[in-house]
This record gives structure tokens, sequence and C-alpha cells, in this order.
């Protein structure tokens, strides 16, 4: 493959190992690429790394006049949401233990998305149903609009048992003043503050994902408050189309 225009390869993936050594043959003939996360570009041989300039994802921001009182008023019991593919990387397995063994018996958990065409899928109607309690979890399937769910709950769980390449859920999130809790590993580990505008915990970590759930659900609404301020500036300074657009733009500076 022969390029004459300076040609960008926009990187969205982990490189595994057994596409590396194709996925390098063809990166070379590539100016220059624009990888989505520290995460991703960690994957990429190290020569290659040396090419990438790091531009995160960005998502269209739905908010940006939320109507007073828009989330719960916080208190003892907290509602969150679930909504991913219900496969095991996605960590639905982990959330649904975890949730079984929380203290805040008040809190409320919302599963949205659905089965991947693609197998590894967890039962999740028939895990739920072994509950003590499964009367707290809400099984909502595909929706149209997610903007509508996350408006109504006070964290957003991202449980993923492997290392996201970044996690648009996350900002998609943060873009409406909702907080995340979310394993660490991969991208989102770069997305959250930890205790700021979210929690995060060790992949797969049942234990630490339970104490996490109930932590949130203990907080007082001053602090689920600034925690709701933080996401929403953190989508404003690195997360928004504007800044994705400049940072675009400015690797074509010269040209």
């Amino acid at each position: 493959l022969r390029f004459k225009a300076r040609t960008f390869l926009h990187v969205q993936e982990n490189w595994t190992r057994g596409f590396r050594f194709f996925l390098s043959l063809f990166a070379w003939k590539i100016g220059d690429l624009v990888v989505i996360s520290n995460a991703v570009s960690n994957t990429l041989p190290r020569k290659i790394r040396k090419k990438s300039t790091i531009v995160a994802n960005a998502v269209k921001d739905s908010c940006r006049t939320a109507p007073a009182g828009w989330k719960s008023a916080g208190g003892a019991s907290k509602l969150f949401l679930f909504a991913s593919r219900w496969t095991a990387v996605k960590g639905i397995g982990t959330l649904i233990l975890a949730w079984g063994e929380i203290e805040s018996r008040n809190s409320k958990l919302i599963i949205a998305g659905g089965p991947s065409n693609f197998g590894g899928n967890i039962s999740v109607h028939e895990e739920v149903k072994r509950l003590d309690f499964s009367n707290s979890v809400q099984i909502v399937g595909e929706v149209l609009d997610l903007s509508r769910l996350i408006d109504k709950v006070d964290f957003v769980i991202i449980p993923s048992s492997w290392n996201e390449p970044f996690g648009i859920i996350a900002i998609e999130a943060m873009c409406r003043s909702t907080p995340v809790i979310a394993s660490c590993g991969g991208g989102l580990g770069e997305i959250i503050d930890n205790g700021i505008d979210g929690f995060l915990f060790s992949n797969n970590n049942i234990v630490e994902l339970t104490n996490l759930i109930d932590k949130a659900s203990a907080l007082d609404e001053s602090y689920l408050q600034e925690m709701r301020k933080a996401a929403r500036a953190k989508y404003e300074k690195h997360y928004s189309i504007d800044i994705f657009e400049k940072k675009i733009c400015s690797l074509f500076d010269g040209f």
C-alpha cells in the first residue's frame, strides 16, 4: 500500500497479540495514528506507538440545560444503572453477584441492554432470580433513549472484566452529570477520578464492587451533588465534541 497524501489511522481497539503483527505491517504505511486512550496506545508495538497521538473519544452534549430536580433526592437509597451487552467481558455476572451481597437493600438496580450476537452471554434473568431480593432489580432490556435512564439514576455501573479500550458510556453518563462506578482496567481508569466523579474497583473483584455500591448508597446529598458537578465538569473539559474537534484539527496545523 502507498499513500500519497498524509494519512491518519484512528485506533479504537486494543491490539491483541494475535493481530499485532499484521496490523503493524499496515500501520507502517500510515503517516500518523490517532489513538483513543493510553490503554490502547500501550497495546501498540513501541515503534508504532511513537507515531501515535492520543485523542479521547467524545459525545454530543445532550444536556446543556438540565431541569432543576432532575436527579433523585439522595438519602439512604440510590438508583444504579447497568447498560451494555449481557456478556462475561462486560461484567454483568460480576455485578449481579456483587448486588446479591450488598447491605443497602433499599437501593435499586436497572439492567438495560441485551445478549450479544457473538456469544459469551450471561443468562441475566436466571441469575437475577437467584438473588434473595430480586425485586430490587429491574430488567428493561434494549432502550431507544439511554439518556432518559441515565437521568433517573444516581450512578452508572461499568463492571467490565476485561480492559476496556475506552468506555463511551462513562462519558455519556458524565455528560448528564451522573457519576460512574467502574472497573479500573484499561481506558475506564483514565476517565474516572476515584472518589471525585466516580469510584473505581479492580476488574472482577466482587468484594470491592459490593463495598462501593454500599458506599455510594450511603452518600449524603451534598457529597453526591459535588460528584455530579465534577462529572459534568470532566465531560466539558475533556470529552465534548468541541474539545475533540480542536484536538483533531490541531493535527492538521501547517497543512
